[in-house]
C-alpha cells in the first residue's frame, strides 16, 4: 500500500493524509465523549449512594418496594437529570451533602475565627453561616455541652466553658477564655474586639 501511495498524484496524497487526520480526531472525540460520564449506577436496595456526574451531584436512596438494586442512568445528561427530576417510587433524590473542610461536631462544620470577626465574615468564604449552629447548638439557645464539644475541637483539654452575659457572640474564645455567651441572643453578624467566635459554616 505504501508504494501504491507514493504512485498517486500529490493532491491525492494530501486528500489521504488529511482524511487520516480527521479519522484520528473523530475517534479522539469518541473516546472522550465515552469517557464523560459512567453509563450507568448500581445502588442496592436499603442503601444510597452519592453520585455526581454531569456538573451535578445527588444522593440516592433505594427503598423500592421490590427490595431490588435499581439502575441509575447516567449516560447522557437528560438521562440523569431526568432520573433525579422524577426518581422512581420508594426511590428519594436529594442534594449531596456539602464536603466540611473545617472541623465537624453535632453535624455543623466549624471554623474559628479571629479576634474581632464576625462569623458572618468568618464563613464568607466557606459557603456562608449556619444560623442553627451558633444559636441553636452552641450559642445562646444552645446548650454550654454542646459549645463545650466545639471548643475541644481546637482546644481537646479544655474542660469547662463560662457562660458570661454583655455580647452576642455565642460560644467564643474571650480574653483567655471558653465562654459561651447566654445574652443577648446570639447573631450571626455580632463581633467583639476580644472574641474570636467559633462559627458554623456550610463547607
Amino acid at each position: 500500500m505504501k508504494g501504491v501511495k507514493t504512485l498517486l498524484p500529490a493532491f491525492l496524497q494530501g486528500a489521504i493524509s488529511r482524511l487520516g487526520r480527521a479519522v484520528l480526531v473523530l475517534l479522539c472525540v469518541a473516546v472522550a465523549a465515552t469517557l464523560t460520564a459512567a453509563t450507568g449506577y448500581q445502588v442496592n436496595y436499603g442503601a444510597n449512594q452519592d453520585i455526581t456526574e454531569w456538573s451535578t451531584c445527588r444522593n440516592v436512596d433505594n427503598a423500592h418496594a421490590s427490595g431490588k438494586a435499581i439502575f441509575v442512568p447516567t449516560n447522557t445528561s437528560t438521562e440523569w437529570t431526568q432520573f433525579y427530576s422524577h426518581p422512581p417510587a420508594g426511590v428519594t433524590v436529594s442534594a449531596c451533602a456539602p464536603t466540611c473542610s473545617g472541623q465537624s461536631q453535632g453535624g455543623y462544620c466549624w471554623y474559628k475565627g479571629a479576634a474581632g470577626q464576625s462569623c458572618t465574615t468568618v464563613c464568607s468564604s466557606h459557603g456562608g453561616v449556619v444560623t442553627a449552629g451558633i444559636i441553636n447548638y452552641a450559642g445562646s439557645s444552645g446548650t454550654s455541652p454542646n459549645c463545650l464539644a466545639v471548643v475541644k475541637l481546637f482546644y481537646p483539654a479544655t474542660t469547662s466553658v463560662l457562660a458570661p452575659t454583655s455580647q452576642a457572640v455565642g460560644c467564643s474564645y474571650t480574653a483567655g477564655y471558653q465562654s459561651r455567651y447566654t445574652s443577648p441572643a446570639t447573631t450571626a453578624a455580632a463581633s467583639y474586639s476580644q472574641a474570636q467566635r467559633y462559627c458554623s459554616c456550610t463547607n
